[in-house]
């Protein structure tokens, strides 16, 4: 299709399908779709999403790698909404994995968005 992004979208919503079906495994493949044909502008879903993603496979070096490129995503394009739901998200998968030094430096930031 000639509709790179709008193909991207689409793949974005699959991806979302197969994790809310328990599919993470699949919904990884869809994401990874999707940021391949996403231009920058459009990328930050896919980080976003492989972030949650990974985690729920328990893969928290690579959720941890996403949800830190989305962050440098939302910096770089001063978007602060994505800024601190991708905080909040370091934090998330910091207190999965046991690191609660790091999951509380993280929503502190969280925090001080909200706040």
């Amino acid at each position: 299709m000639e509709d790179k992004i709008g193909v991207a979208l689409g793949l974005n919503r699959l991806g979302v399908n197969y994790y809310n079906l328990g599919r993470a495994d699949k919904s990884v493949d869809f994401h990874m779709k999707n940021l391949e044909l996403s231009d920058k502008e459009n990328s930050f879903a896919g980080f976003y999403n492989l972030g949650i993603s990974f985690r729920t496979l328990k893969s928290y070096e690579e959720s941890l790698q996403y949800f830190q490129t989305g962050l440098e995503w939302a910096r770089e394009f001063k978007d602060i909404e994505s800024e601190c739901l991708s905080t909040g998200q370091l934090g998330v998968t910091f207190m999965d994995m046991g690191n609660f030094d790091a999951a509380m430096e993280s929503f502190k930031v969280y925090f001080s968005f909200i706040y």
